[in-house]
């Protein structure tokens, strides 16, 4: 058995599926929403339906610990500028943390290509004694 357009005309959405907002109303073409005359239907585009039942089962968003605390932190940072500005010094300071990686990370850079040349000398070295 097969529905024409006119059949879904005379069918009602279940009260859990129309909002009391008629912005957000999942149209569905043809559908009847009671106490909503048909005359006065206003058809939505395929994408805004999918959007208002997205965002009705998305719901608010929640927030987690970690976005929370770090938005506690920028917050208690900018209400208290000395310790921003002193944050900011120790960052660039030479007992930061960051600064002192960077620096072995360079120098184990340096020592691996010096190294490497070495490691190339000594091939090319063998390759012209082993040729002759």
């Amino acid at each position: 058995m097969r529905l024409e357009e006119k059949d879904y005309k005379n069918i009602a959405l279940p009260n859990h599926m129309v909002s009391s907002s008629p912005s957000t109303t999942a149209n569905i073409p043809g559908a009847r929403i009671p106490g909503q005359s048909t005359k006065n239907t206003n058809v939505a585009t395929a994408t805004s339906n999918l959007d208002s039942v997205l965002s009705q089962i998305a719901g608010k968003k929640q927030l987690n610990t970690v976005e929370k605390t770090s938005n506690d932190w920028e917050g208690f940072k900018e209400s208290d500028k000395t310790l921003q500005d002193e944050l900011e010094r120790n960052a660039q300071s030479k007992n930061a943390y960051l600064v002192k990686q960077d620096f072995l990370n360079r120098i184990d850079h340096k020592k691996f290509e010096l190294e490497k040349k070495e490691r190339d000398r000594e091939r090319s070295r063998r390759a012209v004694h082993g040729s002759k």
